[in-house]
């Protein structure tokens, strides 16, 4: 059953996979998508643990890169190289999101050790932010089709408290839209900045393929049984 909620201004549609969900993912839809984007996805997740989705509105913003062009996203895209961002303001309000979303979540019982991040594009970008930078200890992070955003800045800035999570990295073998080169780079930094990385391809342009939801569901079940 997918409700529909607005809390603290902030739009979402949830889906739980059972009662009293011990678990919670926070997913973001990409650019120019909707909170019912991946709406889909819980239907095909056999997971161990009752767990609730938790899919975010973006707001409605004018993206440079699309001439202006007013959409849903997480920040202002300029067009600028992968990881050059320049909307700081822009993803910093998701960041706050992302913790008005865990907040909540502790609020209903759910720790946040217990709480995945996930994103799609634009909302994986938002995601890498986010999920790097969080002061607390976060379930796993799941990253679909994206980049890791404002490099320049990433290093000095990410969390010891993250520095052991868990991150599942899903990217399409014929992905234009953000070149499979640019995941694998980013799949590299991550490496080297000593994070545990589960990288995996799929024959797939940009978007995520169905074989991508079974590896992200059997990447959450081993992380629930541990």
């Amino acid at each position: 059953m997918s409700l529909r909620n607005k809390s603290k201004n902030i739009e979402s549609i949830e889906t739980m996979t059972g009662e009293n969900p011990e678990y919670a993912i926070i997913w973001l839809h990409g650019l120019d998508g909707d909170a019912d984007r991946f709406e889909y996805a819980p239907a095909l997740m056999s997971l161990p643990k009752a767990t609730r989705f938790i899919f975010p509105r973006g707001p409605i913003r004018a993206i440079t890169s699309y001439k202006g062009q007013e959409m849903r996203g997480w920040y202002n895209s300029l067009g600028e190289e992968f990881g050059m961002d320049k909307d700081r303001e822009g993803i910093e309000e998701t960041f706050q999101m992302h913790r008005s979303l865990v907040a909540r979540e502790n609020e209903r019982g759910i720790p946040t050790e217990r709480i995945f991040f996930a994103g799609f594009s634009q909302g994986g970008a938002a995601n890498y932010f986010s999920s790097l930078r969080y002061p607390q200890k976060l379930a796993g992070i799941i990253a679909l089709s994206t980049y890791l955003p404002f490099l320049n800045s990433t290093e000095t800035e990410r969390t010891k408290e993250n520095q052991d999570t868990p991150i599942f990295v899903a990217h399409g073998t014929n992905d234009q839209a953000i070149p499979l080169e640019v995941g694998q780079s980013d799949r590299d930094r991550l490496i080297g900045m000593g994070y545990q990385v589960q990288w995996n391809t799929y024959d797939a342009a940009h978007y995520v393929h169905p074989d991508a939801i079974s590896d992200v569901a059997k990447f959450m079940a081993s992380i629930m049984q541990q």
